[in-house]
Parts: C-alpha cells; sequence; structure tokens
C-alpha cells in the first residue's frame, strides 16, 4: 500500500457520514470493546468510564448515545479533526483541536492542566488495521500541525506510549498505542516535556 497516495481533509459537517461510515465499519475492525467510542472518551462529560461488553444488549444505546452525541457536535462545528483517505475510502482518523475541546480529559487531567495556553491538543490516532504501520498517522499528524499553525495556535503537545512501559492483560501494542508512538513524535520534531500514568507528554512549537 502507498501512503503517497493518501489525501488529508478536515471534519466537518460535510465529511460527517464519512467519520461515522469509519467507525461503523473499520476503526475498529480487530477491537471491539472500542467500537462504540466515536472518539467521543475524551470529549464527553456521559461517556461512561468503562464500555459495556460489546456481545451484551447494553453495548447498543452506549454505541447509539456516543455516535448521537459526537454527530451533534460535528454538525454544530464543536468537534475537530482529520480524516485520511486512499481512494475515497477513509483509512485513519486523528482527533486533533483546541485543549478546550476536552471536556473529560480523564487520566490526562493533569497534564492538560499544565497545557500553554494557544494550544492545539494531538489526542487519538485511529488508523484502519490494514493501514497500520503504513505512515497514515504521520501524514494525519503533519496535517493536523499544518491546520494548528493556520489557526493561531503557538504549541502543540501529544501523549506517547513510554517505551517499554508493560502492557495490561487486555492490551496489544496497537490499542495501547493510539495517542501515537514516541517515535513518531520524535521524528517529526517533538520533545519530551513531562510524564502522565504510562504516556510521555510530548511537545513542540508551532
Amino acid at each position: 500500500m502507498d501512503p503517497g497516495t493518501l489525501e488529508i481533509w478536515p471534519l466537518g459537517p460535510e465529511r460527517l457520514d464519512d467519520f461515522l461510515g469509519y467507525y461503523d465499519r473499520d476503526a475498529f475492525a480487530d477491537n471491539p470493546w472500542w467500537a462504540g467510542c466515536y472518539c467521543n472518551f475524551y470529549e464527553s462529560l456521559t461517556h461512561p468510564a468503562e464500555n459495556p461488553d460489546p456481545s451484551t444488549p447494553a453495548f447498543a444505546p452506549f454505541r447509539d448515545h456516543n455516535r448521537a452525541e459526537k454527530a451533534d457536535r460535528v454538525r454544530a462545528g464543536k468537534a475537530h479533526g482529520f480524516l485520511a483517505y486512499r481512494d475515497g475510502k477513509v483509512v485513519g482518523w486523528l482527533n486533533a483541536q483546541s485543549k478546550d475541546a476536552y471536556a473529560n480529559p480523564r487520566g490526562f487531567a493533569s497534564a492538560f492542566r499544565d497545557i500553554l495556553d494557544r494550544t492545539g491538543v494531538l489526542m487519538c490516532f485511529v488508523v484502519a488495521p490494514d493501514w497500520r504501520g503504513q505512515g497514515v498517522g504521520t501524514a494525519l499528524l503533519k496535517a493536523a500541525l499544518d491546520g494548528f499553525r493556520a489557526a493561531g495556535p503557538d504549541y502543540a503537545p501529544g501523549f506517547a506510549r513510554r517505551p517499554g512501559a508493560s502492557l495490561q492483560e487486555w492490551e496489544t501494542f496497537e490499542t495501547s498505542s493510539y495517542h501515537g508512538t514516541h517515535s513518531m513524535f520524535v521524528d517529526n520534531g517533538f520533545t519530551e516535556v513531562g510524564t502522565v500514568g504510562s504516556y510521555l507528554v510530548m511537545r513542540r512549537s508551532l
């Protein structure tokens, strides 16, 4: 697969159906536990801390709530990020927006308190399973940095899993790296400015 053919577009109301379709089908094809999130976890005060078991009836209303809530914010221009396409199909997503958009930063709350003003946060990279390791995350990262520069933020922080950090029993490298990999941040000019839990706080000036 040739990442050079990727097209990156910012999420807006006109691309909502593409975003929802990506989460409906491909985003977590190998991780059904997170398939109902719709990248609502850090933005919503009503997203529960624990996902219901996807094999139980409780999962459907959980999924539908997140889908509807996220869609409403996208339509209102209150949820932002970037979609990666190849041949017209979405193959990746990056939740990248002002720190104020993350109403519920959860385990990253202490890091958010230290985040500087005029900052755009790189929060969640969700690349379709067949496209991982093909440069999609890096392409999304670069597009977000360009978008932040145009919008006015001075800094861009992200969170990289500490190299060698232990995994919980249910985790894989892929699921633990959805905030971005350490090597990707370093290769794109980020430096370590702190730690939070199992993650390094990475930042670069814009």
